[in-house]
């Protein structure tokens, strides 16, 4: 009995790891508002302290159209642990609550803080089309399906939904493009001067959503600045919405009345962006993507605890224990470790070794790999040589993986191999 007191500690740890490690909100869809399974029908009395449930409120409240409440949910969130996760969830309420300005502002504050995550894209291209600008909506959906996160497979199925002509219970403005054909004339009110400067400013500043969105409206109320049109096409690149920056410039080269030297520099822009190949396209999300390379980019070192080790053969009884790795990844798929443990049979046991990681899917990978053992106990110091198998599942941004890895294990004393298994939790920082 004495051998498996080890196993419910081992059961425990592995457990509370693994619910630190989770992610603590569910996925949203804001495109299938229609089929959410309701909690939040009304507000209740007050709000709930839990932040999973104000998220759940506030998700509930958007989907029934209830804008005002599930902005004032939102918001109650800005200081909680998963603003960064929700921001543009709030984004598309103030959108939907008439505010798409900010809205957009929220979203180029979120992709300027994870420029590689798909969910500023997928919620602007929301925004983009619940505003009648469907083609750049669809492009942005396009970015975001090469972006990290749930929603890139979210984007895949957006322009379906937005078939629909409804988000969340508020109808679609009718979708349009940028005035064409239309003779170029360069506005002089004050409101038109104001309107360039903050799109100016917004583009200055990185903020390329809402820069793209105000460029639009200005080009929209007026038909023929082919500033406004140009600048629209500058912001839709800088957000990696290729497809969309050329139609921009494409429709300011329809423009009458462009001196030789404004059609030639605009049809160089035109030709430039057409000579763009999918795969750069592709490419430019994918390389901000620390998703899509390998998991340990910039994460460089391993911390792995909270794990059983079971295992049988080699002459002696079944065992377990308990253990912990600390190690480095020398390159970006191999990591060195030092591990410390506790050994129902062996006692102390310092062990080296190491793994390469054979990823695929993006979220898992095979580990390979080989370590030394030594045994320190009454019995006195023993050694092992083990070949390993392992399994990871990366979490929370690969800052974290679920780990399995079954061992062949050969002692220097006995002639008998033996196998283990080991299940436990590796922490990337």
């Amino acid at each position: 009995m004495k051998k498996f007191i080890l196993l419910p500690a081992a059961l425990a740890c592995f457990f509370i790891a693994a619910s630190g490690f989770a992610k603590s909100l569910p996925e949203f869809s804001p495109g299938t508002c229609g089929s959410r399974a309701v909690k939040y029908k009304t507000p209740p009395a007050s709000m709930p302290w839990n932040t999973a449930e104000r998220v759940a409120a506030a998700r509930d409240f958007m989907a029934q159209g209830d804008i005002i409440n599930s902005i004032a949910y939102y918001k109650s969130l800005k200081d909680s642990a998963e603003w960064n996760e929700i921001r543009p969830e709030y984004a598309l309420a103030l959108a939907l609550g008439g505010m798409s300005e900010p809205a957009m502002n929220c979203l180029d504050n979120s992709r300027q803080q994870e420029p590689f995550g798909s969910a500023a894209y997928y919620y602007a291209g929301w925004i983009f089309s619940l505003a009648g600008y469907r083609s750049i909506g669809n492009n942005m959906w396009d970015t975001a399906k090469n972006g990290g996160g749930y929603h890139a497979a979210l984007a895949q199925k957006a322009a379906g939904a937005a078939a629909e002509n409804n988000l969340c219970g508020q109808k679609m403005a009718q979708a349009k493009d940028l005035p064409r054909g239309v003779k170029q004339a360069q506005p002089k009110s004050q409101d038109a001067k104001e309107g360039l400067k903050a799109a100016m400013i917004s583009y200055s500043e990185g903020k390329y959503f809402h820069a793209a969105y105000l460029f639009c409206g200005l080009s929209e109320k007026y038909p023929g600045w082919v500033v406004a049109y140009m600048g629209c096409s500058l912001a839709l690149e800088g957000a990696g919405a290729f497809d969309a920056a050329r139609d921009c410039a494409r429709a300011a080269e329809t423009l009458t009345g462009l001196s030789a030297d404004d059609r030639k520099k605009i049809s160089e822009r035109v030709n430039e962006l057409g000579k763009m190949k999918e795969e750069e396209k592709d490419a430019w999300m994918r390389d901000k993507n620390p998703e899509n390379e390998n998991a340990m980019n910039k994460e460089i070192y391993v911390l792995s605890f909270g794990g059983a080790n079971a295992g049988f053969g080699g002459g002696s009884d079944f065992t377990l224990s308990l253990s912990g790795k600390l190690g480095v990844m020398i390159i970006k798929e191999m990591d060195v470790s030092l591990g410390l443990g506790y050994e129902t049979v062996s006692g102390l046991v310092l062990s080296v070794s190491s793994a390469y990681r054979y990823y695929f899917d993006d979220n898992y990978s095979i580990n390979p790999g080989a370590a030394v053992n030594f045994g320190v106990s009454e019995n006195g110091l023993s050694i092992s040589i083990a070949l390993n198998g392992g399994f990871s599942w990366y979490l929370d941004n690969k800052s974290s993986s679920a780990d399995i890895i079954v061992s062949l294990n050969k002692s220097l004393a006995s002639e008998d191999p033996s196998i283990s298994a080991y299940v436990g939790m590796t922490r990337y920082f």
